[in-house]
């Protein structure tokens, strides 16, 4: 009977370690892939969540409300009036959207604000940009 020989240990065990190390690897890229996925389903999700609350709020509105809304600027603010659930005794209702902290806000008028998006997901410009219609009105 012959033994294991000391050479044949140190390259098992060099192969061994190059066999982990590949798996290691492979196991870290497959977790880096998962994070950068989940990231960009966050950041879709949010911006859809977004883009719902900001249309149902401007297709039940009747008018910009300028005095509070800021165009042309990456920190943007859009303050929409509606008659849409319009407090008790009040005709209308304002709705306000903004950026602040990374974060997309929502008020109705009455109504405690709210976040829109996530804390996982850092928003950097919200910009609105006021069009006028060539009959003097804004779009």
């Amino acid at each position: 009977m012959r033994g294991i020989s000391m050479l044949e240990i140190v390259i098992y065990i060099g192969m061994l370690s190059i066999f982990m190390v590949v798996i290691v690897a492979t196991l870290m890229q497959i977790v880096r892939t998962y994070d950068q996925v989940r990231a960009q389903r966050d950041v879709v999700s949010n911006g859809r969540l977004v883009t719902e609350a900001m249309m149902q709020a401007i297709a039940g509105s009747q008018a910009v409300y300028a005095p509070t809304s800021v165009f042309g600027n990456n920190v943007g603010q859009l303050s929409v009036v509606t008659t849409v659930g319009a407090m008790s005794g009040e005709t209308v209702n304002r709705i306000d959207f903004w950026l602040d902290s990374g974060r997309v806000w929502m008020r109705k008028e009455g109504l405690a604000t709210t976040s829109i998006t996530s804390p996982s997901v850092q928003v950097n410009q919200l910009r609105f940009d006021q069009i006028n219609q060539g009959l003097g009105r804004e779009a």
